[in-house]
């Protein structure tokens, strides 16, 4: 009998960070963390657009060192990121290069390899209207060669003649009205509870109409598949002599968008302007979409293919036979030998919709608990694996980890002959008592209930 009945799962998120053990899921390669995205911006020269690039780059990526003496009051150690884009016309001659400069400080070493802090930067280059194809390049001050991307196209925005650009996708900066914030997903969107803002600058004959469609077009990525069904269409509308740039107030930790005015006297037939849609969370799943504009004559301003992209899927949540079987502890006899029968697509289906009534939020497609469940089972996977343990999650350190969460204190007792870890959780006031039986193996001896009742999913 594979389980003999269902626990409860206890949407219980402690913030006690220090109790935890050092987190060894750090150490997984979760891929490409350099993203960058490069768009044209109309200027009040008809002639000239002007090239903004920006970047998102974790630390990881970097070579850090420890700091001269002179600097220790910004932290221990210090890397040096350096941004360049080069832009080539048809004949391959670089016509404009840039860079940008900057500087990481930070104070843990644990810092100089996360994987999830990200430096943001931006610069911009004056352009002459043409066809250029941009080449960006990340380096620091040891590596020359550290990432290089080449976007899939072609810049050719013409704000001179009827053009609506490529998408910018952000979504609204909680801390100030009239500013967005850009994901920086190289020209993809954020999958998340939030909804998905798509700015678009535009040049336009004043007065013209534009209808747009954006469709789901599926999922490329052997992931758990979402059922996305969006097929949404209307009128763009556009508001002219004004258009979306980055704002000034853009930094190392963000790069935001906001509109600003501009003098189009010397544009004589198409005005600049600009247009936003927005997708709610209830419409956005991971996957591909695809968002065309077409004038009112019928022909095609814009198609544009872009993902729905959940960056830190937990890696359990990526394969559905991997998914199930990890609801082992949440799930009944008969749940599972029904969430695990069928193809990967109708297992994907189950797994989406059992996992929907415990979903916190239902108007939005990004499903909290579901989430938070399958980034401790991620936790428990790395951290608890042993020599003797290969499947980290099936230990009863996990057991608990999963179905709690990380505890607010781990106390150690050497006493007696096999060391004790305790592990206190303080609101819930539970205690779980792991006793050493082997080089790194923990088992469960003791489960106290301390008096107040835990807070239970059912």
């Amino acid at each position: 009998m594979k389980r003999i009945y269902s626990i409860l799962f206890v949407i219980f998120i402690s913030t006690a960070v220090n109790a935890q053990h050092k987190d060894k899921s750090f150490y997984f390669d979760t891929g490409n963390k350099f993203y960058s995205e490069i768009h044209l911006i109309p200027t009040s020269n008809p002639d000239s657009v002007d090239a903004v690039t920006f970047f998102r780059a974790s630390y990881d990526l970097f070579s850090f060192r420890k700091t001269d003496s002179d600097q220790q009051i910004l932290g221990k150690y210090v890397a040096y990121p350096n941004m360049e884009a080069d832009f080539k016309n048809a004949d391959g001659i670089i016509k404009n290069s840039v860079n940008t400069a900057d500087t990481i400080f930070v104070t843990h070493f644990d810092s100089t390899n996360s994987k999830t802090r990200f430096i943001h930067g931006y610069t911009r280059s004056r352009l002459k209207v043409g066809k250029y194809n941009p080449v960006v390049r990340m380096h620091d001050n040891r590596n020359r060669n550290m990432r290089k991307q080449k976007p899939d196209y072609a810049l050719d925005d013409n704000f001179l003649t009827e053009c609506i650009s490529q998408p910018i996708f952000v979504y609204e900066n909680p801390y100030s009205a009239g500013l967005y914030k850009s994901y920086v997903l190289q020209d993809n969107a954020a999958f998340s509870e939030e909804g998905i803002r798509i700015l678009l600058n535009t040049s336009t004959l004043p007065g013209s109409k534009y209808n747009y469609t954006i469709k789901f077009v599926g999922q490329k990525r052997k992931y758990v598949k979402w059922a996305g069904d969006l097929n949404l269409s209307g009128s763009l509308n556009i508001t002219n002599n004004q258009y979306f740039d980055i704002s000034e107030q853009s930094d190392e930790n963000s790069i935001l968008f906001e509109k600003k005015d501009i003098n189009t006297s010397s544009y004589d037939k198409y005005i600049p302007g600009y247009a936003e849609l927005f997708l709610s969370g209830a419409e956005t799943v991971p996957g591909q979409y695809l968002l065309t504009v077409k004038n009112e004559a019928g022909k095609e301003v814009l198609s544009s293919e872009f993902e729905v992209y959940w960056e830190n899927m937990p890696v359990f949540l990526q394969r559905v036979q991997y998914a199930v079987n990890s609801m082992e502890y949440i799930l009944t006899d008969d749940e599972f030998d029904e969430l695990d029968s069928g193809s990967d697509d109708e297992m994907s289906a189950k797994l989406i919709k059992w996992w929907e009534k415990k979903d916190p939020t239902p108007g939005t497609a990004f499903n909290e608990i579901m989430t938070e469940y399958f980034r401790r089972v991620d936790y428990s996977y790395f951290n608890f694996t042993t020599v003797s343990a290969k499947n980290g999650m099936r230990t009863d350190k996990a057991k608990v980890y999963i179905l709690y969460g990380p505890p607010d204190d781990i106390e150690t007792n050497m006493d007696g002959k096999n060391p004790k870890e305790i592990w206190s959780y303080k609101e819930l006031k539970k205690e779980f008592i792991f006793e050493v039986i082997s080089a790194g193996d923990y088992r469960l001896i003791k489960a106290l209930d301390l008096g107040k009742p835990a807070e239970k999913v059912k």
